[in-house]
């Protein structure tokens, strides 16, 4: 099977160490499903199974656990080949791992060997050690092993230590074989036990020292790499940096390189910051130091041409008009969004913004007493999410508000209204105030009302019913008003006068005449001649001659008497 396809689950915790090699252990393929063979414990794919030992697993439901089952413990060490048939098998040459000594005071070197005595091609030496607080450098110092090359030795720093304690440290050598298979060869763990008493070494002299680049603009970034003459003690190695000049190129704190215990290379950061402002270009030495007896810093030259970075702004809390540092100046804004320059009261410091009332306005500024007046309150900046409640007071009992009202979200106007009492006279002024982090006020001037003379019943030429006296009040002139009518009378045809009863009218033949009488009147009209007349209009005599006509006023018209 291609170990590409095989990955470990830890789901019973890494027994990969354990110098008596576990029971049971656990081989999945990439989908967490139990995978069935022989396998060698402490590859890859195999990591909870015990480095060097046989196992034989079975096939299981996805997820489950401990399908391998011990097989055999092997002397030295197993190999596992991806010829396509996933073989693994105990390992009978020379041990893939030698480690000396096996019992040390810590703080002495350890010496490994790593052994692969079959022809081979890209063969990388996978060191695991369970405590590299101990023996640290597993990975940066473990050296290749070149095609065909048998053995190679390195050493690894150990730390010193307060009571014995014990490192297992294994390998795991992957390579392709003289067919091209993919073949790894796994040793049995080796124990090393660090006994107290040891002394940790100096640190090594520094062997080489570099700037990249050896030259930066003003504001730029220098790196430092360095190594050292041999590894590091356990506890590793604090490269200090000095700059003869550090107000052009400074050394970054946390920037400097460090080596790890059992390396002899540093690690490389960020380290020297040249200034934004540089008026001329300027060397710089850098030095390096590693604390050896004995060695005086390595020292580089820097160079940092001249010019000038202008400063960026920082989003808080400092903003508003800023030097940019290169003789300009830059406004800078908050990067809260819930904060703006000056938003918490202090100029040019970021803030939250707070909402109070920014003015108050009374229309009308004057009313007569019992009327009432519009206030608008403006607030800034606009209200939060929930709303605002601004606080409102009269210092005047005859000019009365309510005692708070809401502007809603968002919103920056609102309005109430302010009511007002009589006034027995002059002018009283109240002062209304609206409050939210700060008061604004207005000032509402309330009028007594202005004194009225009624008019009379004569001067209006009214003698009955009722009519208003211009100040409120009624005036009564008599009894009731009763309606009127208008009756005209038109005379035709022989001579001779008609008259009316009730008396009004009294119109000679080839006149008229009008005259009023109350609505409903029975009005008899009469000729004075003896000849009788034809009535039309108001009064109708059907076209026959009559000396008189009688009818009732209901309404004004026209009545025509043609005397015969």
């Amino acid at each position: 099977m291609n170990n590409r396809l095989l990955q470990l689950f830890l789901l019973a915790g890494v027994t990969v160490f354990a110098q008596t090699p576990v029971q049971t252990c656990t081989i999945t393929n990439s989908r967490a499903t139990p995978i069935a063979g022989t396998f060698c414990g402490g590859t890859t794919f195999s990591s909870t199974c015990s480095a060097g030992a046989i196992y034989n697993c079975q096939a299981g439901p996805i997820f489950s656990l401990n399908n391998c089952t011990l097989a055999k413990t092997c002397a030295t060490g197993c190999t596992y080949n991806a010829d396509g048939k996933g073989s693994s098998a105990c390992f009978s040459g020379s041990a893939p791992l030698v480690v000396s000594p096996l019992n040390t005071a810590g703080g002495n070197d350890l010496l490994l060997t790593s052994n692969l005595a079959a022809a081979h091609s890209g063969a990388i030496i996978n060191l695991r050690v369970d405590r590299q607080d101990l023996v640290p450098g597993q990975f940066c110092a473990v050296p290749a092993l070149p095609n065909n090359q048998n053995s190679v030795n390195f050493a690894l720093s150990s730390a010193v230590v307060s009571a014995s304690s014990q490192v297992k440290l294994y390998t795991d050598t992957a390579y392709n074989d003289a067919a091209g298979n993919s073949v790894e060869l796994v040793s049995r763990p080796q124990v090393v036990t660090l006994t107290p008493g040891g002394i940790s070494p100096p640190p090594p002299p520094i062997s080489t020292f570099v700037l990249d680049p050896t030259s930066i603009a003003a504001g730029g970034i220098g790196f430092a790499r360095v190594s050292l003459a041999q590894k590091a003690p356990a506890s590793g190695v604090q490269i200090q940096l000095t700059s003869s000049n550090p107000s052009v190129a400074s050394i970054i704190a946390n920037g400097q390189p460090f080596v790890s215990g059992s390396c002899t290379d540093g690690s490389v950061a960020e380290a020297i910051q040249a200034a934004a402002s540089v008026p001329q270009t300027t060397v710089v030495n850098i030095g390096a130091s590693s604390g050896a007896p004995g060695q005086t810093a390595l020292d580089q030259p820097l160079t940092v041409t001249n010019g000038c970075v202008p400063i960026s702004c920082s989003g808080g809390p400092s903003c508003g008009p800023t030097p940019d540092g290169c003789g300009g100046t830059i406004n800078c804004g908050c990067s809260n969004s819930n904060q703006t320059c000056g938003g918490g009261g202090v100029a040019n410091q970021c803030g939250t913004a707070v909402v109070s009332v920014s003015s108050l306005t009374l229309n009308p500024g004057t009313v007569t007493g019992g009327g009432t007046s519009t206030g608008t309150v403006t607030l800034n900046p606009p209200a939060p999410m929930g709303g605002a409640v601004v606080t409102l007071s009269s210092n005047n009992r005859l000019a009365t508000v309510p005692a708070s009202m809401t502007i809603p979200s968002g919103g920056n106007v609102g309005t109430f209204t302010v009511s007002t009492t009589a006034v027995q006279s002059g002018t009283v002024a109240a002062t209304i105030s609206a409050t939210l982090n700060t008061t604004a006020t207005a000032v509402l001037n309330v009028n007594a009302a202005s004194q009225c003379v009624p008019t009379t019943c004569a001067a209006q030429g009214k003698t009955c019913g009722s009519i208003l006296d211009g100040c409120g009040g009624t005036l009564t002139c008599g009894g009731p008003c009763t309606a009127s009518v208008t009756v005209t009378l038109v005379a035709t045809g022989k001579g001779g006068k008609v008259t009316s009863s009730p008396a009004g009218l009294n119109v000679s033949s080839g006149n008229s005449g009008s005259a009023s009488f109350t609505s409903g009147t029975s009005i008899t009209l009469t000729t004075d001649d003896g000849h009788g007349a034809i009535w039309s209009g108001l009064c109708s005599s059907n076209g026959l001659a009559t000396q008189s006509c009688t009818f009732s006023a209901s309404g004004s018209g026209t009545v025509t008497s043609n005397q015969q």
